[in-house]
């Protein structure tokens, strides 16, 4: 088994037992998502299939409630954490693509070409 596989599982399992965590199939769609850009290109069919047995091993031994299992994301709130104790205002938001891209240029850069970054 490769490591990211391994570390995506891990992470992805932690989430599934966390009461307050994001619905099963966000994590599980989320694991595999890593482990396709990360590892290799059979790490997702792999993370999903180890996560799904996983799931329907912790709905038997009442570690998630079917109920939870069963719950959809609303993309009306994908963008914003469904917390009602946040203040409207307060709620995290994702960034978008040129936030992400202007806080990443300057490390692209050096990963692209470390030499002009100065490291050797």
């Amino acid at each position: 088994m490769a490591a990211v596989d391994r570390n995506v599982l891990r992470l992805a399992i932690f989430e599934l037992r966390m009461p307050d965590a994001a619905p099963p199939k966000v994590v599980i769609n989320e694991a595999i998502e890593l482990g396709k850009r990360y590892s290799t290109q059979h790490s997702g069919k792999f993370i999903n299939g180890i996560l799904d047995k996983a799931k329907e091993t912790m709905i038997e031994a009442g570690e998630l409630s079917p109920v939870r299992a069963s719950l959809e994301v609303d993309p009306e709130n994908a963008e914003t954490a469904d917390d009602p104790r946040l203040e409207s205002d307060e709620r995290p938001r994702l960034a978008t693509e040129e936030e992400s891209a202007a806080r990443l240029g300057g490390r692209r850069a050096r990963d692209q070409n470390p030499a002009a970054a100065g490291v050797s």
